[in-house]
């Protein structure tokens, strides 16, 4: 089946392209008002053109009849003109428009020399954001859903013996015990992300982060599909994978999704912030069995290369 990438990553307005687009490549980037402004993506990699995300036309992928754009359920651009509101808060730029409040310290953004912005956390500070919940945002056990990052991580070492984990994103059930996150850990024998479904119970995957991702910005992924038997975590490059594990659900209603924290027993935790810079952030969720891993290859690309980078 010919599969076109439709704003999977993103929730923009698809274009409608009326031509015959056999010869476009696997992933087209229109320009930000979601025209197809051309074939070819800006030369100049200090660009500030706000491209969407891979626009896969109006075709729906034959398991679940949906088009890809409807799962683009989060979306954070901090380099996007609507990206930040005059408080300083990410605007949610999905089809949902979901509200975002501060839950914790005070949004930092950063220019960068290519004209990209960022979002900085750190420990002391945060900040640390709650996503209201809604549908977009509640897992069940067999759903696809996908969280795709453009990021520097810095956690610092731990030299304790322990390690405390720095959340980039959770959501929680209210018994706090259920859970999809990403953390990532820098002990003395290495660095490490770990894509979770649970917290403390184990049905999770670790890979390894190369020191590269601490120096320039790169791509964490975590995503689960094959309706809801196999979850990847990938971090620059590098990735692990488990296939037939448990189904875990995480759709109770009232919890929000946490952006650079978690939450545990329903209550902010004072520890465990993300340490690093954000440029991208994107979310899809679909019914089980939408997404293969192709898919989330193609999506990664598209957010390994969109300009500006930062």
């Amino acid at each position: 089946m010919r599969r076109v990438f439709l704003a999977v990553v993103v929730f923009a307005a698809c274009a409608n392209y009326g031509e015959d687009d056999a010869d476009k490549p696997p992933v087209d980037l229109p320009d930000a008002s979601g025209v197809d402004g051309g074939r070819d993506a800006p030369a100049d990699t200090n660009s500030t053109n706000e491209a969407s995300p891979p626009d896969a036309g109006t075709d729906a992928d034959a398991s679940s009849g949906i088009p890809f754009e409807d799962r683009l359920v989060l979306r954070f651009e901090t380099d996007h003109a609507d990206g930040i509101t005059q408080s300083g808060l990410w605007n949610d730029l999905s089809k949902g428009k979901h509200a975002v409040t501060l839950a914790g310290g005070a949004p930092k953004i950063e220019a960068t020399p290519s004209g990209a912005k960022v979002m900085a956390f750190d420990t002391a500070t945060g900040p640390i954001f709650d996503v209201a919940d809604h549908a977009d945002l509640q897992f069940g056990s067999t759903d696809d859903f996908f969280v795709v990052v453009r990021a520097t991580l810095n956690a610092p070492n731990e030299t304790g013996g322990g390690c405390t984990f720095r959340y980039l994103f959770a959501k929680y059930d209210p018994d706090g015990t259920t859970a999809a996150t990403v953390r990532a850990c820098n002990e003395n024998f290495g660095r490490k992300v770990t894509g979770a479904l649970k917290f403390g119970i184990t049905t999770e995957s670790t890979v390894q982060y190369p020191g590269s991702l601490e120096l320039t910005y790169g791509v964490l992924s975590f995503g689960r599909n094959q309706s809801g038997t196999r979850i990847e975590t990938y971090a620059a490059g590098a990735s692990f994978e488990q296939t037939a594990v448990p189904l875990v659900n995480v759709s109770a209603v009232g919890s929000p999704f946490v952006v650079g924290g978690y939450r545990y027993l329903g209550t902010q935790a004072a520890a465990g912030g993300y340490t690093g810079k954000v440029n991208r952030l994107y979310v899809y969720h679909a019914p089980g069995g939408t997404f293969a891993k192709a898919d989330y290859d193609a999506i990664r690309n598209w957010v390994a290369t969109v300009k500006p980078i930062p």
